[in-house]
């Protein structure tokens, strides 16, 4: 298992609503990215089990088999982003360096 920290940022979850994301939110966002064409089932399970080991966002730290390190480091590198924001790429650069 490999353990990730659950930081916290500086993103605002809107322009409306200032209240900070963690590395827990941007997981999750990063999960839900739409891909071309939809998620297959075997790319939904993937990203659920992720996702499951991944909240509530409460923990300061998660947990994750190193196949879903691989699998969450792919989705992040390709995932597009509302805003631009320092955090957002620290967080990116954060998920690839994860052995």
């Amino acid at each position: 298992m490999t353990t990730i920290e659950n930081k916290k940022t500086e993103v605002p979850v809107s322009t409306e609503d200032t209240t900070k994301l963690n590395y827990s939110d941007l997981i999750g966002l990063a999960l839900n990215n739409q891909v071309e064409g939809g998620y297959s089932v075997d790319d939904m399970e993937d990203r659920l089990r992720i996702k499951a080991c991944t909240t509530p966002d409460t923990k300061s730290k998660f947990e994750l088999d190193p196949a879903d390190i691989i699998k969450l480091q792919e989705i992040v590198k390709v995932s597009r982003w509302g805003i631009l924001h320092d955090d957002i790429v620290a967080f990116k650069n954060y998920i690839a360096e994860i052995k």
